[in-house]
């Protein structure tokens, strides 16, 4: 007797009382594959992310490009963005390529941000049944495969440097647009525009703190609305446990301290990466 096996999108259907006749093969329709797919955890996470990494970038641009976007006087007239992309006044040239530097910086720190989120979303689940302690989701861990915890733990320790960095690059970009701005006041505008920009992203820099300022093993989403913590890996990430001791998110390749939790992670081969 032939076994047939259904496929991920189809469900088997009994015909007929002959044990050698096989099974009818019904296909789920789209409406039902749309249905299983918007229930999925992972896709809802990843459509939360794209959507908010969407804004995010708008954010980048208009808080990080102060000398182009905030309103100033050039002459008797209102500044056009070409007469500040293309100064001629030394400072004012100085204070762009603050400006530009800064912008890179958050790209860069936004496209470790979404590589996070997307290993987390990957490899781990948000469990309401197990515990969220550092501790409880270090023993989850051990359940992933060397390669794809280095992943984590990678993204992590960039994640925190470019972090630190755009923080510094934000702050020192801020006098000196601020500096520049206030030397073409042009009206209230330039006030408001100015502090709505400047606020605007330090919204996004306590969010990123919040993240990272935690124990080793507490890993928050940085794009759900609400604080999610991952604290259990994904059903088909799981693999056998062979002891092995893993660092600290502080740095991929320091040894941790004695009071961190000593989890063990799967030395066999990695299928499903």
């Amino acid at each position: 007797m032939t076994h047939v096996e259904p496929k991920e999108n189809s469900e088997i259907i009994e015909m007929g009382t002959d044990i050698d006749s096989p099974p009818l093969i019904r296909q789920k329709s789209i409406v039902e594959s749309t249905q299983v797919l918007m229930n999925d955890q992972d896709f809802q996470q990843k459509l939360s992310m794209v959507l908010t990494l969407a804004l995010e970038l708008y954010r980048v641009v208009m808080s990080t490009l102060l000398i182009v976007f905030v309103p100033q006087k050039c002459g008797d007239e209102p500044c056009s963005i070409d007469d500040k992309l293309y100064t001629s006044v030394p400072f004012e040239q100085v204070i762009l390529s603050s400006n530009f530097i800064t912008f890179v910086l958050f790209i860069g720190m936004y496209a470790i941000e979404a590589k996070r989120e997307l290993c987390l979303i990957n490899y781990m689940d948000t469990n309401r049944f197990k515990p969220r302690n550092n501790d409880a989701v270090a023993i989850e861990l051990q359940h992933l495969s060397p390669k794809r915890f280095t992943r984590i733990e990678s993204c992590e320790y960039w994640y925190g440097k470019l972090g630190n960095a755009s923080f510094v690059a934000f702050l020192i970009n801020v006098v000196l647009s601020s500096i520049g701005i206030f030397n073409s006041y042009l009206d209230s505008k330039t006030m408001t525009v100015l502090l709505t920009n400047v606020l605007f992203m330090c919204s996004k820099l306590y969010s990123v703190y919040s993240v990272l300022d935690t124990k080793p093993f507490i890993l928050y989403s940085a794009y759900m609305t609400r604080k999610t913590q991952f604290n259990d890996v994904d059903p088909d990430k799981v693999e056998p446990v062979i002891n092995e001791i893993v660092t600290d998110k502080s740095s991929p390749d320091t040894t941790m301290d004695d009071d961190q939790p000593i989890i063990e992670v799967s030395t066999e081969a990695e299928t499903n990466i």
